[in-house]
């Protein structure tokens, strides 16, 4: 995912609907504690208008009230699709 998002914004110069994009990484380690440790280092201290990623469901879910409350965007899988509950058996 780095790879092709780097290579995407230098195909375009680093520069989306005319303005300057600078990409921040961090790693999450497969960990959703540290996902949400990364997330709110990313927003609080670095001040990102968008998070793209984690890759994972499981680290998504565990930022997914953090990232709501702090009102920044996420891409990332559709995470509704993950909290509907089965339907009820008749």
């Amino acid at each position: 995912m780095e790879q092709g998002i780097l290579l995407f914004l230098k195909e375009r110069n680093n520069m989306i609907a005319g303005r300057k994009v600078e990409l921040t990484i961090a790693d999450t380690g497969g960990n959703p504690a540290q996902a949400k440790t990364r997330a709110q280092e990313l927003i609080e201290r670095n001040r990102v208008h968008v998070i793209i990623g984690p890759l994972a469901t499981f680290e998504a879910l565990a930022i997914d009230d953090y990232i709501k409350q702090a009102q920044v965007p996420l891409i990332t899988a559709d995470l509704g699709r993950r909290r509907r509950t089965s339907p009820s058996r008749s």
